[in-house]
């Protein structure tokens, strides 16, 4: 599987399962990767990785009004206590890359696995991963604001 067809099936996933999953339509956008880089190391930040025949880490990276949008729709209308918001996220994480992952099974007959998601904060380091073979980055505009995507495959 090539690493174009891994990143082509990522982006079908998130806006095919944000569409069922939070009821929100996502429309992709065009951007300067230098912009996407430092955008990733700041904000409200999800971060889940594969390992396998696909071997990858995605971090997301949620506006403000998108993160709180997502947590309350999958909340059932009303934000959680805070110590659950993280739970929210890396659950929406783990249903997108799954459905994602789950494909690419399918089509290569083998096997990747997903990791438990990581929540970070806005005050939470991240390290922005450079030693990757391809790096691809899918940023999805909605009413809330923006989604940044990072695929850093190995």
């Amino acid at each position: 599987m090539t690493n174009n067809e891994v990143r082509e099936i990522f982006d079908a996933s998130f806006s095919d399962v944000t569409r069922k999953l939070v009821r929100l339509e996502v429309s992709k956008v065009k951007q300067p990767i230098e912009q996407d880089k430092n955008i990733l190391s700041q904000g409200v930040r999800g971060k889940i990785e594969t390992k396998g025949e696909v071997n990858l880490t995605v971090i997301c990276r949620f506006s403000e009004p998108l993160f709180r949008y997502i947590i309350e729709t999958m909340h059932g209308g009303t934000l959680p206590i805070e110590e659950e918001i993280p739970l929210y996220l890396n659950e929406y994480m783990n249903i997108i890359c799954g459905d994602a992952i789950s494909k690419i099974n399918n089509i290569t007959k083998s096997r990747s696995r997903l990791s438990v998601p990581s929540f970070y904060g806005d005050k939470d380091s991240l390290e922005i991963l450079t030693g990757k073979r391809s790096i691809f980055f899918l940023i999805y505009d909605t009413e809330y604001g923006k989604l940044h995507v990072g695929l850093f495959l190995d």
